[in-house]
Parts: C-alpha cells; sequence; structure tokens
C-alpha cells in the first residue's frame, strides 16, 4: 500500500504537555499550515490499528464536530480507511496552499505509522505539571489519575520507535527555556529555514509569550501530590531526564497502600467524570450516555450534532 504523503508531519504527545503552543509556533511559519487537533483519524482504531467497521467510522465522521467544522467534500464514496485517509491528506493540502501541513493527534498516534509516510514531533512536558493541569481542568478527580494520560503517551512513544524512524523529540521545558533554539531544531526536521514570526503567535492567539519562570511549578505544591506522580511515574520520569524528589522507600510505602485502595478510587474516579459531563452538559450528556450505552445509533447521532451546536454557540 502506498500511504499517503500529503501530511508532511504530526505533533503528537499527551494533553496538557504544549501541544498547543506548540502547534500555534509552527502555524505561525509563513510555510506551515497546521490544522489543529485531528483526533478523528485514530480516535476509532482498534488494537492493530485497523477500522473494523468503516460505514459506522462515516457515521462517527458526520457527527464528530472538528470533522463537520472543516467541510470537507463529501468523503462518504470511499469504501475503506486507506482510501479516506488519501481523499482527506488531499483536500487538507488543497485548503492549505502552504509548503508544509501539520496535525496534532493524542490518542493512538503510534498506530498512523502504518497509514501515513509523514514525520512526527513528539513533545513531552514533567508529568507533576501535567497532573496538576489535568486536577485544574478537573480533567481528573484523584492525582493518582490524572496521568494516565502523561503515562499512555510515554508507551504510545515507545511503539512508535519501533514503526518509525522520523521522529523529532521536544522538550516542553526546553521549549519554554530556548524557544528560538527550538523551533530551530524542529524547522531543520521539518526541511525549514527559522522564521522569526513563529514567535508573534500572541499577535493572533490568547497565548503568552514563553515565560521560564513558570516552569516546574510542581516544586510549590505539596510534597504528598508530587510522591504520588514520581511513584507512578519513576522508570519513565528518569529516561526522560526528570529530576526525582522522593526517596525510593517512601514511593514502595505508598504504592503498597494504593494497590489496596485503587478499585474503589477508579469507581470514584468513573462516578466523578460522569457527574461533571451532566453538570456541563445537562440533558444532552444525560441522553448521549444512553443513547450510547444501547446502541440506539440514530438517535445519538442526533444526539451528538445537537452536543456539537451547543459547543459552537459557546465558541462563538
Amino acid at each position: 500500500m502506498n500511504k499517503p504523503n500529503q501530511i508532511n508531519y504530526f505533533l503528537v504527545g499527551s494533553r496538557r504537555s504544549g501541544t498547543t503552543l506548540l502547534r500555534l509556533m509552527l502555524d505561525n511559519h509563513k510555510d506551515v499550515y497546521h490544522f489543529g487537533e485531528a483526533e478523528f483519524l485514530s480516535s476509532q482504531f482498534d488494537s492493530d490499528g485497523n477500522i473494523d467497521n468503516f460505514k459506522q467510522y462515516l457515521k462517527y465522521l458526520k457527527s464528530d464536530r472538528i470533522f463537520s467544522y472543516y467541510k470537507f467534500s463529501d468523503l462518504s464514496k470511499n469504501h475503506n480507511y486507506n482510501q479516506f485517509i488519501r481523499n482527506f491528506a488531499i483536500q487538507l493540502r488543497k485548503k492549505s496552499k502552504k509548503k508544509i501541513v501539520g496535525l496534532t493527534i493524542h490518542p493512538n498516534f503510534s498506530l498512523l505509522a502504518q497509514h501515513f509516510e509523514s514525520k512526527f514531533i513528539f513533545i513531552i512536558r514533567d508529568p507533576r505539571d501535567v497532573s496538576e493541569s489535568f486536577l485544574k481542568f478537573n480533567w481528573a478527580h484523584y492525582p493518582e489519575f490524572s496521568v494516565n494520560e502523561w503515562l499512555s503517551s510515554y508507551r504510545e512513544l515507545k511503539n512508535l520507535k519501533k514503526t518509525s524512524a522520523n521522529i523529532h523529540f521536544v522538550q516542553y521545558e526546553s521549549l519554554i527555556r530556548n524557544p528560538k533554539e527550538e523551533l530551530t531544531k524542529i524547522n531543520e526536521f521539518l526541511g525549514l529555514p527559522y522564521c522569526e514570526d513563529q514567535l508573534n503567535y500572541p499577535d493572533n492567539s490568547t497565548y503568552s509569550k514563553p515565560d521560564a519562570s513558570m516552569l516546574n511549578q510542581w516544586k510549590n505544591r505539596s510534597s504528598k501530590k508530587n510522591l504520588i506522580i514520581e511513584s507512578l511515574c519513576h522508570k519513565e520520569m528518569l529516561e526522560m531526564n526528570y529530576e526525582i524528589s522522593s526517596t525510593n522507600a517512601a514511593q514502595i510505602n505508598f504504592l503498597k497502600k494504593y494497590k489496596t485502595k485503587k478499585r474503589i478510587m477508579l469507581k470514584n474516579e468513573r462516578i466523578f467524570l460522569f457527574l461533571k459531563r451532566i453538570r456541563s452538559g445537562g440533558v444532552l450528556a444525560i441522553l448521549e450516555f444512553i443513547t450510547r450505552k444501547f446502541r440506539l445509533n440514530k438517535l445519538h447521532h442526533k444526539t451528538m450534532l445537537a452536543i456539537n451546536n451547543t459547543a459552537e454557540t459557546k465558541l462563538k
């Protein structure tokens, strides 16, 4: 199978790790068009990176807010995923009118290498700061579950290395301390010269310029929270050159206690996230859960469209 090469790179990593900031920097380059988040390309993969039921996938696309927003030409005539991504990539290239086209992907990004002849830019951030950000936005209730996505992203990177050699590694902290130096390396990886406009992204976004004083916020937080994250991510943090502040003995003691209460904590975590969806989405969130749970596909599709319309109204 010939893989589509119209998409030059994927920006990948855990949420709250700097993907949006780096996307703004890249998109401000005169020769780069960064589409934004395109989770719909990978979120429905099975464990082998395939789409088993393509007709069902097309229905999913029709209710995906991001995919619908960009109003691509009718892609329902495609008969399989590989045909779909080829036509999607061609349309995206036509929309961009730029030399380099990129996308952001968070879930299942290691499986994309099976389908695309693209480069990968992987960004990672200290998991203690990622954890705090997840808790701040109520994306997690317990610190113990606030780094699940970070750990998953780390495992995705390991798997990606098995299938692709075109990977550029970016540490969020280095990007903030030395943005010009890091962007120059990224641009070279993409075959581009450095562009001064890349650091002018605050002119057309709500993001501020890099501020090194905002790094390592975890040092100002409770040692108990840091112990939790360091215990769960110890090996991965060392491999990524992040310092460990707690002792091995303290980590072992925590893990023993955590093992005994993990099941009930996980149950409470799921209840917390469900109630959060209800509070923010109201009746539509309840209806989405029921129609998905009982596989009422037509009604679920209509519900998702209503949720998307509500989200678009709030964004405006």
